[in-house]
């Protein structure tokens, strides 16, 4: 039973932060790593099943606590070896009920199938992972936002009701409390701000006389429940007051008197063991060693504080919680699991057992620094680590590993786990488990490790040797184009353009009513020829050169890596999804930024194959945006926070795809680079807010290690087209009815272009105008047509 619930800020992350270098695999659906940067960012978000518009509390994370909020998507980014897993288990002694025996040993899998949900509304399916599970009167229930299952053994399934829109569910000893979610003015959304339900049979739902405020805390006892609500503030709605509400049937509701620090505490969270409730909070304190800083709906803030705890048996009367025992460099917000023995935080390997005086665990065996999920049904706490791994207690400090064995191969990788009535449950990649608990058993035979999303399985990082160096002739420094020659098959409203030994693959995102992705190829940029339709799965993606071959990542609808030796014939190869993320290569390899997680790094080793993770120096999961090569030297951009949690513009060079060195540039705080391209000896960078909004600044590099802002007048403008192959970096803006475009070999020295012939239609197409350089000229794309115009000095 879950009881820790805050979509503000889980500090139970921070310590797995430590995996995402060396454990960059993701091996569950893309949308939950992008949900942790999303609440980061406080950009549009689904929670519990519940798509939102928006969620209001992210705002209010500052720098060092936003990292553990994408170290969110690191916990689920796992280790690549999978659990070692048995076929059958040989008991060493006689259990008449192995079940119900202690110390639980060995977990014996098995998958459900669709029949173990009759009726037409299941679980199982997509989106599966987002349900949630909880103990209840000897029962595990499976609510996902739109109806509640029920079972007694955890293999066999009755409905209970529907109950569509609730989010969140929890439990009393007698009673079910369940929380839904509803927008508020300018089109946020929040969990808390639609009903409160309450049902004492799980069938039958009523709402309560809860007040419609932004519930940002819950945790339950036996006999009550306790709610964080926030009333919106006159100043900073992330800043307004909290107020605990209480109730002991679901129905009423009563608030508690607080004492005034924590009155006045921010950025409260509330969980319970056998103290009763406990919530952690921020006082403020201009000295202190927090700081909340963020932008809400009335603006910019920034606040200090310490981290301070309080508790309370009824929910009413609060004091001092001294977190007596716990070394007192800990600070950060308690998640409090009950076992029947004792109270755990398994996330720092802690426990107690009267829920005040706390101990450090007594078993090594729990690596705290890698368990990705916890949960309890009162009795067991069930700890989940890498593999997936799994460790059981009952609170008082002892840990035991559990072997995995049962009637399935493996188990997915990246998935949650809940305790259940006599095992564990356990959900991946669409898929449900159960484990049955068995005592005193060892595995019969191990079997190989799970498999994983990627084919094929990505090995772990090795040392790769530097780029070989090539032999470039020097680049032929263009003065004007001439001819602009619109193409009667040419590649309209391409966004991916690629040069490869072969020639030129054009890649078109499909329309926003539906359809496929379209590509076509060219040997020379001039005669262009469709790629047959049902090459590719996805509505978009990006083309770019690998080794004598040119590969195509896909996105939406079926993501995948493509690769063709002649630009018409294309087969899957696997690996990262990359989707519409940056890639950069030539005929040594590729770089590719992953969409999933989003922005790590993978190298694919050109004519040998294979994918590579790579780590960046110092960087979150969110930092890298856009890649570009020049020469023996690939360039990653993208965002960086420092000490002060101030962003800027980072760079990181490698000549190897695997050791990267960081650079940061102190001019432009308050950006991001989002997109790098590529010239013969130079690299052009472009940056804006750390919200992708206002205007955009262009730096040039001769390295991408040191950065210069370009001089206004003497190159393209912030709303030119960029573009580089590599040789040439291009930019073309409309200006005045006319259009504008310059040339640089080296992203420092710019020349205006002089361009012969008919520029109407470019001109009128606007916006949708795109630039590609070609080996002897510029492509330029419109939303319905192509043209070729040839380059000279």
């Amino acid at each position: 039973m879950r009881d820790d619930f805050d979509p503000t800020i889980d500090f139970d992350v921070e310590g797995r932060l430590r995996r995402i270098s060396r454990d960059p695999q993701p091996p569950v659906p893309a949308r939950l790593f992008r949900l942790a940067e999303e609440v980061a960012d406080g950009a549009p978000v689904g929670f519990g099943g519940v798509k939102l518009e928006r969620l209001r509390t992210p705002a209010i994370v500052p720098g060092p606590v936003r990292k553990a909020l994408i170290g969110l998507a690191a916990t689920l980014v796992l280790a690549m070896a999978g659990t070692a897993l048995f076929v059958a288990v040989r008991p060493n002694k006689a259990a008449s009920t192995p079940s119900a025996s202690w110390p639980w040993t060995a977990l014996e899998w098995r998958e459900l199938p669709v029949t173990a949900f009759p009726e037409a509304s299941s679980p199982l399916g997509p989106g599966i992972d987002e349900i949630s599970v909880i103990e209840w009167q000897g029962r595990v229930l499976v609510h996902d936002s739109r109806d509640i299952w029920s079972s007694t053994d955890g293999t066999h399934w009755k409905h209970l009701a529907a109950n569509p829109g609730m989010v969140t569910l929890r439990a009393t000893k007698n009673w079910l409390l369940d929380i839904g979610a509803s927008c508020w003015r300018d089109g946020w959304c929040f969990t808390g701000g639609g009903p409160v339900g309450y049902s004492t049979d799980g069938v039958t739902w009523r709402n309560s006389e809860f007040p419609t405020f932004d519930i940002t805390g819950i945790a339950t006892t036996d006999d009550r429940a306790l709610l964080l609500a926030r009333r919106p503030g006159a100043v900073h709605d992330l800043l307004s007051t909290t107020i605990p509400y209480v109730s002991v049937d679901g129905a009423s509701w009563q608030t508690a008197k607080l004492p005034s620090d924590m009155a006045g505490a921010l950025n409260l969270s509330v969980t319970s063991g056998r103290a009763g409730f406990v919530v952690s909070g921020i006082v403020p304190d201009p000295n202190g060693s927090e700081q909340l800083s963020g932008t809400d709906s009335a603006g910019s803030y920034s606040v200090k504080g310490f981290y301070r705890y309080w508790y309370s048996a009824d929910g009413l009367a609060w004091t001092d919680y001294e977190l007596s025992g716990m070394e007192s460099t800990f600070g950060g917000q308690l998640s409090i699991y009950r076992g029947s023995a004792g109270d755990a935080f398994p996330m720092i390997s802690y426990h107690s057992l009267d829920g005040l005086s706390w101990t450090r665990d007594e078993s090594s065996v729990l690596r705290a620094a890698d368990i990705s999920e916890a949960s309890t049904d009162g009795n067991e706490i069930l700890a989940q680590g890498d593999g997936p791994t799994f460790y059981v207690s009952r609170g008082d400090g002892y840990w035991q590993a559990l072997q995995n064995g049962g009637d399935v191969g493996s188990l997915p990788q990246g998935g949650e786990s809940w305790v259940a009535p006599g095992g564990v449950i356990y959900v991946a990649q669409d898929r449900i488990f159960y484990g049955a608990a068995r005592s005193g058993e060892t595995p019969a035979r191990t079997l190989a490790p799970g498999p994983t999303v990627f084919v094929p399985t990505l090995p772990p990082g090795p040392t790769l040797a530097p780029l070989p160096s090539v032999s470039q002739a020097p680049a032929v420094r263009w003065s004007r184009l001439t001819g602009f020659e619109r193409l009667g098959s040419g590649p309209s409203g391409a966004a991916s353009v690629a040069g490869w030994e072969g020639g030129y693959v054009a890649v078109r995102n499909a329309p926003a009513g539906g359809g496929g992705l379209t590509a076509w190829t060219s040997p020379d940029g001039k005669t262009w020829r469709s790629v047959p339709d049902g090459a590719f799965t996805g509505t978009s993606g990006v083309a770019a050169a690998a080794g004598k071959s040119v590969l195509v990542a896909t996105w939406n609808e079926g993501n995948g890596v493509w690769m063709s030796n002649d630009g018409s014939s294309w087969a899957s190869i696997g690996g990262p999804p990359i989707g519409d993320r940056a890639m950069a290569g030539d005929s040594r390899g590729l770089v590719a930024v992953a969409d999933d997680p989003q922005y790590q790094l993978f190298y694919f080793g050109g004519d040998t194959g294979g994918w590579y993770p790579s780590s960046l120096q110092g960087a979150d999961a969110n930092s890298v945006r856009s890649v570009a090569l020049s020469g023996d030297r690939w360039v990653a951009v993208g965002g960086w926070q420092d000490q002060t949690a101030a962003l800027l513009p980072t760079a990181w060079t490698s000549e190897n795809a695997a050791s990267w060195t960081r650079s940061s540039i102190s001019a432009a705080p308050g950006q991001r680079f989002v997109s790098v391209v590529a010239g013969r000896t130079g690299f052009l960078a472009a940056s804006m807010k750390a919200d992708d909004t206002g205007p955009i600044t262009l730096w040039s590099s001769h390295d991408g290690s040191t950065w210069h802002q370009l001089e206004s007048g003497k190159a393209p403008g912030p709303d030119a087209r960029i573009a580089g192959d590599g040789t040439h970096l291009v930019g073309c803006q409309i200006d005045a009815g006319t259009l504008h475009c310059w040339v640089s070999i080296d992203a420092e020295h710019w020349m205006s272009l002089a361009m012969e012939g008919d520029l109407g239609p470019l001109v009128a197409a606007g916006p949708s105008l795109r630039v590609f350089p070609l080996r002897d000229g510029m492509l330029f794309v419109t939303d319905d047509g192509a043209w070729y115009a040839a380059a000279s000095d």
